[in-house]
């Protein structure tokens, strides 16, 4: 395993900006997702890192030292696409033994690393099928024993769930989860969906346009966004304004003690955290204006003025549309959003 850095990383296409003097570190042993829109530079940061793409400007490090130029193949970072790219004239052992045939490896060697290897990813006993005869979650397992089985120092994975239904993706968030903590290998992973994000990293970079917005942990980037548009990675939010003046904030649904600068201030609460309740005299209130039912939930927008707030409720929460109904916030949820903290 190695640590990565990328300084100042900088790529053009032509004459776009692809990236932007992006600073990013990934520790040993760590997953860190990419996370973002199409076209924001994710998938040319996993090949700056492996080497199939060469930066403009900036560096890229692995333990220390400089990688620019060392070779793809003798970078010790192997990247696993969401197309699997598995040879379809060979079989699942041969495809697995392919790198280890190209690094010269013994013959018993390459044999006994094959079979450890499908063990690993539950495949033992397919090594003789085509690739045409497994499934495509048969297939990504396939593609990322080829890549573990040459022991990489840097596990890359571009978007290895877009192509797999919801069960199956799921199956595979648990395996790589499983194999990346087991095998402690370093490993950044392109995605654009929230849960891959979520569920299985230690930290996530946001990016956008190539680049960063913010990189923390799953925890840190949905309690504590930096920016309305990180905040919308991870689900609905609301937006309160309000004035500041010495760490208390004054709005329409109350007074709150945060950390923000004097003046004009933009607050962020999450649905979960707004409580709707009947309607009590003397209590912040506003009108039910849509409903919408989820099994275990119910998601409410409840508008009081010009602001509009989304509620998440138990299901036993029922309120009829036009009901006036008390708001609640969770004091200890809200963000500041606007202008700079104190």
């Amino acid at each position: 395993m190695s640590r990565i850095e990328l300084v100042g990383a900088r790529k053009k296409f032509e004459r776009e900006e692809v990236l932007r003097s992006l600073d990013l570190t990934v520790e040993n042993g760590e997953l860190v997702s990419l996370l973002g829109p199409s076209g924001c530079g994710k998938t040319t940061t996993l090949k700056l890192i492996s080497g199939l793409l060469s930066l403009d400007g900036g560096d890229i490090k692995f333990d220390g030292e400089s990688v620019l130029d060392v070779a793809a193949e003798k970078r010790g970072a192997v990247i696993v696409f969401q197309d699997h790219l598995l040879f379809p004239h060979m079989t699942v052992e041969k495809n697995v033994d392919f790198g280890l045939k190209m690094m010269k490896k013994d013959r018993a060697y390459r044999a006994r690393k094959v079979d450890e290897t499908l063990k690993l990813v539950r495949l033992d006993g397919f090594g003789k099928k085509y690739p045409s005869e497994l499934s495509g979650g048969q297939k990504q397992r396939v593609a990322i024993a080829r890549a573990l089985a040459v022991e990489p120092k840097v596990l890359l994975l571009d978007e290895p769930f877009s192509n797999l239904d919801t069960g199956l993706k799921e199956n595979m968030r648990a395996l790589i989860s499983e194999l990346q903590k087991e095998l402690k290998i370093t490993t950044v992973l392109v995605t654009h969906d929230k849960e891959d994000a979520m569920t299985m990293s230690d930290r996530i970079a946001i990016m956008m346009g190539g680049e960063l917005l913010q990189f923390g942990t799953p925890v840190e980037l949905y309690e504590r966004p930096n920016s309305p548009e990180v905040a919308s990675f991870f689900g609905d939010a609301s937006y309160i304004e309000g004035d500041s003046s010495d760490g208390i904030v004054a709005t329409a649904f109350g007074e709150f003690k945060l950390d923000c600068v004097d003046g004009y201030a933009k607050l962020m609460v999450r649905p979960e955290d707004v409580k709707i309740s009947q309607a009590k005299a003397g209590a912040a209130s506003g009108t039910i204006a849509s409903r919408r039912y989820a099994g275990d939930r119910i998601h409410y927008t409840v508008r009081s003025g010009g602001i509009e707030l989304k509620c998440t409720a138990e299901k036993t929460e029922v309120f009829e549309l036009g009901e006036e109904v008390s708001v609640e916030l969770k004091r200890e949820r809200i963000v500041c959003m606007s202008g700079e903290s104190r």
